[in-house]
């Protein structure tokens, strides 16, 4: 990879991008944080500061807040798809030496579509109401004298 980008170095495919040869700007006044830069940048860009948690807190973070996560979804198939999903990433970070204690368990996938299942029977179901059919148009001398609705 480095011979890559000394060859794209070397052909000058670097030499017109804007601030080229130029250092990073200086920290802004009161601000002491070697990584005020990665801050800004989010700020910027409007990234959420859970991007830059290591994937065992995102999952913990996800697992907490899984049942109003969970309300919002229509169909059971939806809320499985999910589940296991997240079920597969927790086994496949549990794995790791280093992230097994941060992440928790396995998830009981049964368990929580039950949870789900009761807070869908609690809610009132969602109707969907047609509109009413537009009145029927009255032609030509019944406009005239009784308006328009009559």
């Amino acid at each position: 990879m480095d011979g890559v980008l000394r060859d794209a170095a070397a052909r000058g495919a670097f030499d017109d991008l804007p601030g080229a040869g130029k250092p990073l700007p200086p920290a802004p006044p009161g601000r002491h944080d070697e990584n005020w830069w990665i801050k800004q940048f989010a700020e910027r860009e409007n990234v959420p500061g859970s991007e830059f948690l290591p994937e065992a807190l995102r999952i913990r973070k996800e697992v907490e807040t899984l049942d109003e996560r969970m309300a919002s979804r229509i169909s059971e198939d939806a809320v499985r798809r999910e589940l296991t999903d997240l079920d597969r990433r927790i086994r496949t970070e549990i794995l790791l030496p280093t992230s097994a204690f941060l992440c928790g368990p396995p998830l009981d996938i049964e368990a929580v579509l039950a949870r789900w299942r009761e807070a869908r029977a609690i809610r009132p179901p969602v109707t969907r109401t047609e509109p009413a059919p537009p009145a029927p148009r009255r032609g030509g001398w019944r406009r005239w004298l009784f308006g328009p609705g009559g």
